[in-house]
């Protein structure tokens, strides 16, 4: 097994590496949100200052606030790790600038029809929005103690969940242009880092989503059921394919397997899945992507930005 000391030795060799290689991206685009939580948990671990006043400086170039477009769930990513730094420093300038966004998405989506029987408006119509939007209005209801930004964003959940969720493989589609396509071999299209992302927003909903909530059963319930179906796509080299349901095939990529081997080990460590079952899957994962660290500290074999499987 890695040591702790391994496990921070790797993560500040692609955290550092990519610091010295920024990306195009805005500093508010969707792009960026799990990096800025990867930079904001690494010092936590690391207890190492530079990933922090790297985060401070991302936040501070765009005002701590969210990107452009009111109700698009890409421009409200990265407010997920804006309001841990706001909590972290009691700041609550930080926090209101979440929470003034919240009234302009209700105010932009009050004529939008029922999406589903959930009730919400399905404004989250692609499945990686799961990620980016619900764990900042869920996390924010814990802060204020405003239970209205988490029935919302709950209610949405739903909404995305009743559209895209297949239960047959709990697995989710990306969006509704895939519900006919399939693969060369004739499943269906799964897009691993979509489901990736997905498994990211339900272990991020799960942390601030108190314990006796009514809904929590049924966040625990998708969790449970995704993770198993999951754990039977791993390739044997560690790695799950970009097309999950051709998880025999020869490549495979970085992003979804990350995001997986993530969700996984937060299970491991909250007793929510069976040790000998899932700690074999997860100990695979790392090191598989260990393996794909390059010698200069890039993360390699991660697909390009994309909207399915390539």
């Amino acid at each position: 097994d890695p040591t702790p000391t391994e496990v921070i030795t790797e993560m500040k060799r692609v955290a550092d590496w990519q610091l010295a290689h920024p990306t195009k991206w805005k500093v508010t685009e969707w792009h960026q949100a799990p990096f800025y939580l990867g930079l904001f948990n690494l010092q936590q671990v690391s207890g190492e200052a530079k990933y922090m006043d790297a985060l401070k400086g991302f936040g501070e170039a765009c005002q701590w606030g969210p990107g452009p477009i009111v109700t698009h769930a890409d421009d409200h990513a990265v407010l997920q790790s804006f309001l841990e730094v706001g909590v972290q420093e009691k700041d609550q300038a930080k926090i209101a600038k979440v929470a003034g966004h919240f009234p302009k998405i209700l105010a932009a989506l009050k004529d939008k029809p029922a999406g589903s029987i959930a009730g919400g408006s399905f404004t989250w119509c692609w499945c990686d929005a799961l990620y980016m939007s619900p764990p900042v209005w869920v996390q924010l209801s814990n802060i204020t103690g405003d239970p209205g930004y988490r029935d919302w964003a709950i209610r949405e959940w739903w909404t995305t969940t009743d559209q895209l969720y297949d239960p047959q493989h709990c697995l989710y589609y990306r969006d509704n242009r895939f519900f006919p396509k399939l693969t060369e071999t004739g499943k269906k299209v799964f897009w691993s880092r979509g489901n990736g992302w997905v498994v990211g927003g339900l272990v991020h909903v799960l942390n601030y989503l108190p314990a006796d909530h009514p809904d929590r059963s049924r966040f625990l319930g998708l969790y449970h059921d995704m993770m198993f179906a999951l754990l039977k796509l791993q390739h044997a080299d560690g790695l799950w394919r970009s097309s999950l349901l051709e998880c025999d095939g020869p490549n495979g990529e970085s992003s979804g397997t990350a995001f997986f081997t993530y969700a996984m080990a937060w299970g491991l460590n909250r007793g929510l899945l069976p040790a000998d079952t899932f700690r074999p899957a997860v100990l695979k994962g790392w090191r598989a992507l260990c393996g794909n660290i390059q010698p200069t500290g890039m993360l390699g074999f991660v697909q390009r930005v994309d909207d399915g499987p390539a």
